[in-house]
């Protein structure tokens, strides 16, 4: 608990939102998304594997670690960088989700994703690190068919809980 509770010196991670926010990732859908791409939701172009996985990872399924300061730091970090994708990358988004005919369609937005988390663990002094990178291509792939256990040791079935926690100590991402 002391360990989730460090910050680097000097470092106070912004007042943040609590986990009621998380539906916006889910909430939509992306046969019929509004007419302007602006007001969609993360339901309406976010890759389905990540959306799942993001809403997941953004509830915290109950862990007191996801109301910490810095947990609630990078929970709105991450929705507003989500929110403030431009119309272009969430309509390309949206194509390749659509079109899932190769599963790896969407693997192209994971580094990007990636960095946005990079950036809020950085931004909300987090103690703990993001996921290695290429753990996040299998949450592209496999977050909306692997349900979200996050105190269940199940085999196989908690890769979304695994890649989310390891190391997240403190930042609930």
């Amino acid at each position: 608990d002391t360990y989730c509770n460090c910050y680097p010196s000097g470092c106070v991670p912004s007042p943040g939102w609590d986990s009621d926010v998380c539906s916006w990732y889910t909430s939509g859908n992306i046969d019929n998304p509004p007419s302007q791409p602006s007001m969609w939701q993360g339901g309406d172009f976010l890759p389905s594997g990540y959306r799942t996985a993001a809403q997941c990872a953004c509830s915290g399924g109950g862990n007191p670690l996801w109301n910490l300061p810095a947990a609630r730091c990078v929970r709105t970090h991450l929705l507003l960088a989500h929110q403030s994708l431009n119309v272009t990358l969430r309509q390309e988004m949206r194509t390749a989700t659509r079109d899932w005919i190769n599963p790896v369609s969407t693997y192209k937005f994971v580094p990007m994703i990636y960095q946005m988390h990079v950036e809020a663990y950085a931004a909300c002094c987090c103690s703990g690190t993001v996921a290695a990178e290429p753990l996040w291509y299998g949450v592209f792939f496999a977050g909306k068919i692997l349900p979200c256990y996050l105190d269940t040791p199940t085999v196989g079935a908690d890769i979304v809980s695994f890649v989310l926690q390891y190391g997240r100590c403190g930042c609930g991402w």
